[in-house]
């Protein structure tokens, strides 16, 4: 199954990273949210429509990483009977809500 990445996702998450290396002066919070979101996408990738909660007002699911500290937002996307992954937004969860 592919996964892909809207540019505003990867731009949210290397602001995340970046934001938090620079607050601790440590790279150690950043690759353990990094190596959540890896495995988050390895979940969503096994199991797309049961890794997240389907909010109907984005016509998108959310998938909690971090002890529910940040979000994913992905679509999926059927084309000649398989599933894609389309990873559109990485949130955290302070920040305002999308819907």
């Amino acid at each position: 199954m592919k996964v892909f990445w809207a540019d505003t996702a990867t731009y949210e998450l290397e602001q995340t990273l970046n934001y938090w290396t620079i607050h601790n002066m440590s790279t150690t919070y950043s690759d353990k949210i990094h190596a959540e979101v890896v495995k988050a996408i390895d979940n969503i990738r096994n199991n797309p429509r049961f890794s997240g909660r389907y909010i109907a007002e984005l016509n998108a699911y959310q998938k909690l990483i971090l002890k529910s500290k940040f979000s994913l937002y992905y679509e999926i996307e059927e084309v000649d009977g398989e599933e894609i992954i389309h990873v559109i937004r990485f949130r955290s969860n302070r920040q305002e809500s999308l819907y």
